[in-house]
């Protein structure tokens, strides 16, 4: 480990933060819902160098409404019933 190293990154979510909705909720939004494999790889590695920000507790990842919103943004797929 370097010196410096942060164990706190812009990439964590407050686990009680009110709005936390589960990923595959969030992700039944979409027309065509993804894998749980896709949303693994979304939270982990992301696509196109844009990563779902988001909270595991217990063995569910969570995110926000508006951290989804902004995901899809960075890598352009509108959610159901919204124009670009």
């Amino acid at each position: 480990m370097s010196a410096g190293y942060n164990f706190v990154t812009d990439r964590e979510i407050d686990p009680l933060d009110p709005n936390l909705v589960s990923i595959a909720t969030l992700a039944n939004s979409l027309p065509d819902p993804p894998s749980r494999q896709v949303l693994w790889r979304w939270t982990h590695k992301g696509v196109r160098g844009v990563v779902l920000r988001s909270v595991r507790i217990g063995r569910r990842c969570y995110s926000t409404p508006d951290e989804f919103r902004a995901f899809l943004s960075g890598i352009q797929i509108p959610l159901r019933g919204e124009s670009r």
